[in-house]
C-alpha cells in the first residue's frame, strides 16, 4: 500500500480516473453506449484532494500541475498525430507542442489547487468546500482566455448520461461542472472524516452532505421528467453523406475528380430509397476553392443529373473583402439545379490552424501545414430551408455553447454540424469532438445533425440521444430524420446565469468568512 502514500501515484490516479471518464481510444463505438465509465468524474479529484491536504499553497500548486499534465496528455495525445502526420512536423516538434499545450491547460489545474489551499490556509475552512466553485469558474475561464480551449471540460464526460445532463437546458454546461466538482468534494469529505479520521459529521457537515444530495437526485429527476416526455413536431427527412476521404489526399487537384464521385455516388444511392428534404455533404466536401460571390457550383465537377433536393456542402471560399487573398470555411447551400442559394461562413477560427493570433507583433507558422490563412464570418447567420431555418456550426465552432445559443436566440430551427475528423484518426477524440455536440443540443433543445467527412456522423435527438451513428472511417450515406418542435429554453434566455449566480455566491462566502473569522480574533 506504499503507492497509495506516494502523492506522485495519486496524482497519477486522479487524472487516470478523469481520463477514463472520457471515450477512450481503446473501446469500440458500440460500447460506449452499454459502459458507464462516465462515473469515473464523479470521484476522479478523491485522490488529489488526498495528495494537497496539509499542503502548502505554493506545493499544491506544482502537484496541481503534476496531475493536469497527466491528465490532459492522458485526453490530448492525438494532436501530436495531427501536427506530426498531417502538419508535416517532426514527431519530436509534434509531441513538444502538444506537451506545451497540455502545460498551458494544466496551469488550471494547478490554479485550482493554490487557491483552494490558500483559501483553507487563511479562513481556516477545508478546501473541498471551495472546490466547485473555484473549478467552475477557471472552466469558463478556459472557454474564453486566449480565444478559449474548453476541449475536455469535465462536464462532456457525461454526453451519455442523459438523465444528469437534461438540466443543460436550463443551468448550461457550467451546472454541470459545479456539481460534477460538487459530488466530488462530498465524497472526499465523508471519506475523509468517517474513514481517515474516524470521526462523526457534525451538524453543517452532515447539512452539505444532504444539501448535494438532494442537489443531485433534482438533477436526475428533472432529467428524466424531460425524457418521459415524447419528442414531436414536424418531420424533416434527412440524408447525411460521410465521404471518408483520406486527409492526405483531401486537397490532392488529381483526386478531386474522385473525391467529388463518392460524395455523388453515394448521395444517389440514398435518393434511391426516398425523397429527402435536405442532403449534406461535411467540411469542405468539395475539393476546390470557390470565390465567395460564385452563385453556380463549378461545370467542372459534372454532377450530371439534379438530387431534385437542397444540398448543404462544405467548401473553401475567397473572400471578397480581402480581395480574395484570404479564406473562409464556409457551409453552401445549394438548390436541386445547384445554384448557391446560402451561405455561412466560419466565425471563431481554430488558432494556429486557421489563423495565427498576434500576426502583427508576432512572426509564427500555422501548426498544421495544409492551413492557409483565413478570416472569419461577418457573424452567425442562419441558412433558411423552405420556412425552416438551422444553425451550421463548422468544425471548432461546436465546443462553444455561446455560439449554439446565438443561432437559437437569430430563430433556428435546428442545428447541423460539419466537420473533419480525419485529422484525429483513430483516436478518442472522434468521441471527443462527438460529445459536444451532445450538449449544444440538450442546451438549446434543438435537433442537431452531425455530418463528418470521417469521424462519427450523427443524428441527435433534442434531448441529446444519439439515434444514429455509423462507424468512423466508413463511407458512407446515413438516412434519418429529425423532428422540429422549437421551445424556448432558460439557458437561451439568459446564457450562464448560473455561472454567474455561484460567483456572487462564492463571493458573498469568503466575504461572509473574512468577517467572521476578524471578529471571532478580536
Amino acid at each position: 500500500m506504499k503507492l497509495l502514500r506516494n502523492n506522485y501515484f495519486l496524482c497519477f490516479l486522479s487524472a487516470l480516473f478523469g481520463i477514463l471518464s472520457f471515450p477512450v481510444a481503446f473501446f469500440s463505438h458500440e460500447l460506449f453506449h452499454t459502459v458507464a465509465v462516465e462515473f469515473f468524474a464523479f470521484f476522479f479529484l478523491l485522490p488529489f484532494f488526498r495528495v494537497i491536504k496539509n499542503q502548502s499553497p505554493r506545493r499544491s500548486f506544482t502537484y496541481g500541475i503534476i496531475m493536469g499534465m497527466f491528465l490532459y496528455t492522458g485526453t490530448l495525445f492525438w494532436i501530436t498525430i495531427a501536427m506530426n502526420y498531417f502538419g508535416g512536423l517532426t514527431l519530436l516538434v509534434s509531441f513538444s507542442l502538444m506537451l506545451l499545450l497540455c502545460f498551458y491547460v494544466a496551469l488550471y489545474v494547478g490554479v485550482f489547487a493554490y487557491s483552494i489551499r490558500s483559501l483553507e490556509k487563511k479562513l481556516n475552512v477545508p478546501c473541498y468546500y471551495f472546490a466547485p466553485f473555484v473549478w467552475t469558474i477557471l472552466e469558463y475561464a478556459r472557454t474564453y482566455v486566449i480565444t478559449g480551449f474548453p476541449w475536455c471540460n469535465i462536464a462532456y464526460s457525461q454526453y451519455l448520461n442523459l438523465g444528469f445532463i437534461q438540466i443543460l437546458d436550463a443551468v448550461g454546461i457550467y451546472g454541470i461542472v459545479f456539481v460534477i466538482i460538487l459530488i466530488n468534494s462530498t465524497l472526499y469529505m465523508f471519506i475523509d472524516i468517517s474513514f481517515i479520521q474516524k470521526q462523526k459529521l457534525n451538524r453543517f457537515q452532515k447539512s452539505y452532505l444532504v444539501a448535494a444530495f438532494i442537489i443531485v437526485c433534482s438533477f436526475y429527476f428533472y432529467g428524466y421528467q424531460k425524457l418521459s416526455h415524447p419528442i414531436t413536431g414536424q418531420k424533416l427527412d434527412i440524408a447525411v453523406v460521410q465521404g471518408n476521404i483520406a486527409q492526405d489526399i483531401k486537397w490532392d487537384e488529381a483526386d478531386a475528380r474522385r473525391i467529388i464521385n463518392i460524395h455523388k455516388n453515394l448521395t444517389y444511392k440514398a435518393l434511391e430509397k426516398k425523397r429527402y428534404d435536405l442532403i449534406i455533404w461535411p467540411e469542405t466536401a468539395l475539393p476546390w476553392t470557390l470565390a465567395s460571390d460564385e452563385t453556380h457550383m463549378p461545370d467542372w465537377m459534372h454532377i450530371e443529373k439534379s438530387f431534385s433536393t437542397p444540398l448543404l456542402a462544405g467548401a473553401l471560399t475567397r473572400d471578397k473583402k480581402s480581395n480574395y487573398e484570404k479564406l473562409n470555411n464556409s457551409a453552401l447551400l445549394f438548390s436541386p439545379e445547384f445554384m448557391i442559394i446560402e451561405r455561412y461562413s466560419k466565425v471563431h477560427l481554430v488558432p494556429f490552424g486557421e489563423y495565427v493570433p498576434l500576426t502583427a507583433y508576432l512572426e509564427l507558422g500555422t501548426l498544421v501545414a495544409q492551413s492557409g490563412a483565413f478570416s472569419s464570418g461577418e457573424g452567425f447567420n442562419l441558412i433558411s430551408l423552405g420556412d425552416k431555418k438551422f444553425g451550421t456550426f463548422i468544425c471548432f465552432e461546436s465546443i462553444f455553447p455561446d455560439i449554439g445559443r446565438a443561432f437559437k436566440k437569430n430563430g433556428a430551427d435546428f442545428l447541423v454540424e460539419l466537420t473533419n475528423d480525419a485529422w484525429f484518426e483513430r483516436t478518442s477524440a472522434l468521441y471527443q469532438h462527438l460529445s459536444m455536440a451532445v450538449f449544444r443540443a440538450v442546451e438549446m433543445r434543438l435537433p442537431l445533425v452531425r455530418s463528418t467527412n470521417t469521424g462519427i456522423s450523427a443524428f441527435i435527438n433534442r434531448n441529446g440521444k444519439i439515434e444514429s451513428a455509423p462507424e468512423a472511417f466508413t463511407a458512407v450515406a446515413l438516412d434519418g430524420s429529425i423532428m422540429l418542435q422549437k421551445t424556448e429554453t432558460i439557458y437561451e434566455r439568459y446564457g450562464d446565469w448560473f455561472f454567474w449566480l455561484q460567483c456572487f455566491v462564492f463571493v458573498t462566502l469568503i466575504i461572509y468568512l473574512i468577517i467572521k473569522r476578524k471578529y471571532a480574533i478580536q
